[in-house]
This record gives C-alpha cells, sequence and structure tokens, in this order.
C-alpha cells in the first residue's frame, strides 16, 4: 500500500533514500526501501502490513528514516546531455491540466474553499501524488518481493469446502469479478489443497466478494 507520508521540516530537501524504522518495538508494518527526490516535505512511502489483521498508523507516528543519497556521478556532457533531453522530452501540465486530471480521477475541488495560494499548492500536491488514488482494480500496484507462510497446528488436515449455492444473476456478478481479478494480477489460477467458499456482500452501490476462512482460522498458528 502507498501512503502520503510527511518529512521533517528540519530535513534538507535533497535526493534521498527511505529505509525501514529499526525500532525494539515490534511491529507489524514495514516500509519499503526507496529511492526520492521529494520537492516538498511531503513524499510517498511504500507500507507493507506484515500482519492478517488491519492496522491504523496512528498520526505522527515514524514509520522510516529518510537519509541523503550519494549518487555516482556521471561524466559531465553525458549528464548535461541527459538533462537538456529530460527538460525537453517532458513539459510541465499547467494548471488546468493537472484540474483536469485530478477531476478525471473523482476529486471534486472548489476554489471557493482556499485561498489562492491554498489552492494552487493543494492541485499540485495532489496531481505529483495522483498515482497513489486509482479508479480500477487495474491500477493497483500489489505487493512484490513479499512471501508470507501460514503456519498450521500440527496434524491439520485441508478442506474442500463446497461453495455456497448463488442465483444466475449473482453467480454473473462472481465470474465477472473474478475475472476483473485475473486480468488485473490479483488471482491466478491453481489447484489450491484448501478450498474456501465464496460470500456475498451487499452494500449500498455494490456487491463485494468475500472469502470464508472459517476452516482454517481455528488451526493456523497466529504469529502476531
Amino acid at each position: 500500500m502507498k501512503s502520503v507520508f510527511r518529512i521533517s521540516p528540519n530535513y534538507k530537501l535533497c535526493t534521498s533514500l527511505i529505509e525501514p524504522l529499526n525500532t525494539r518495538r515490534k511491529l507489524p508494518i514495514l516500509a519499503a526501501k526507496a529511492f526520492v527526490d521529494p520537492s516538498s516535505h511531503v513524499t510517498v512511502c511504500q507500507i507493507v502490513n506484515l500482519s492478517e489483521k488491519p492496522f491504523v498508523i496512528p498520526a505522527r507516528m515514524a514509520v522510516a528514516t529518510i537519509t541523503p543519497a550519494e549518487l555516482i556521478s556521471e561524466p559531465e556532457n553525458l549528464s548535461k546531455n541527459k538533462t537538456a533531453s529530460a527538460a525537453s522530452a517532458i513539459a510541465e501540465p499547467s494548471f488546468d491540466a493537472k484540474l483536469k486530471v485530478l477531476n478525471e480521477k473523482g476529486f471534486k475541488l472548489k476554489d471557493t474553499d482556499y485561498t489562492p495560494t491554498q489552492f494552487t499548492q493543494l492541485v499540485d500536491l495532489l496531481y505529483e501524488y495522483r498515482t497513489v488514488f486509482v479508479t480500477d482494480v487495474s491500477e493497483l500496484p500489489g505487493v512484490k518481493g513479499v512471501e508470507y507462510q501460514i503456519r498450521l497446528q500440527p496434524g491439520a488436515r485441508p478442506k474442500r469446502l463446497r461453495q455456497y449455492k448463488y442465483p444466475p444473476k449473482l453467480r454473473q456478478v462472481i465470474n465477472d469479478q473474478i475475472a476483473e481479478w485475473e486480468k488485473a494480477g490479483i488471482v491466478e489460477e491453481g489447484d489450491a489443497q484448501w478450498i474456501h467458499p465464496i460470500v456475498l456482500v451487499r452494500k449500498k452501490s455494490l456487491t463485494e466478494i468475500l472469502m470464508s476462512h472459517r476452516n482454517i482460522e481455528h488451526v493456523w498458528i497466529s504469529v502476531a
């Protein structure tokens, strides 16, 4: 999960390296190492939840360290050529163009709610981190490089439970949702030893698919 975090106002902005924070207290979350070049004291940090339970990050909680990065310098001519090429290829979009992109993502921003300076700064900030906000599951970056092994109690045997019966209309909802997840790379076809029934939860504007893990919850070993 990507989240927006504040950098200490005393930190001198420069090309920096974000690394996980080493603390004596064992936390269920871990900040991913990342190379950043912040233009303000706000940056995006990739957070991985290592537990099976939701975790709310308290306000002002330190989750990572940020230190200046020592880069290996390039030959001067090559660096100048790259800078000139990048400057000519990438043009800063106009304020109206940024606002249009944010509106397409569902932001409802009114200039009457802010001072002109605040409104400009808000649009610039949201546009800079626009990739953090997604409107479709295909835009989710996912978590890579992290493997989690579920430990079971000795003697636990896999169970392959039957799926619940749903009318054709709801079965189509399930098939469409699974197809969308598969296309986005969230799920893949396999031959698992454990089979969990699908549970449909009706919400205001949609029907959400959940997995019932009741047949495995009483035999796994919690590591929290």
